[in-house]
């Protein structure tokens, strides 16, 4: 179980491949990261209180729970607040993310800095390197 007092970056992203490269390239930058394959799977993580997320990098096209209707579901709850950062490879989609109010949205594939340049300002990297 995560400590639900350390502040994590969650990735929700279907591409196991994907989901692994991000949380490489943040896990050496000494960020917390818990990863998820879809929208339900972190609002149910979220919810529980066992990840407080400082910021959350989302895909959109994703089963279950695609991440616009994710973005919908964050807004109502007490975790409106928490900066989400999209990254899609489809253009019009990250239109509509800009347009519900995520904190970035980066078309794939992101540039790697660019990526840990918008995480790091709204979640700072923490001193170690915790497994979720």
């Amino acid at each position: 179980m995560t400590d639900a007092h350390v502040h994590s970056v969650i990735i929700v992203e279907d591409s196991q491949d994907t989901r692994d490269s991000l949380a490489l390239l943040l896990e050496l930058s000494g960020h917390h990261v818990v990863t998820v394959a879809n929208g339900r799977e972190a609002l149910d993580l979220i919810d529980s209180g066992r990840v407080r997320p400082c910021a959350v990098v989302l895909d959109l096209v994703m089963p279950t729970m695609d991440g616009l209707a994710f973005l919908d579901d964050l807004r109502r709850t007490v975790h409106a607040g928490v900066p989400v950062v999209v990254c899609t490879g489809h253009d019009g989609f990250r239109k509509q993310a800009l347009a519900k109010g995520c904190a970035a949205a980066l078309l794939k594939p992101a540039k790697p800095a660019e990526l840990l340049r918008i995480v790091e300002h709204h979640c700072p990297p923490t001193t170690g390197v915790q497994q979720a």
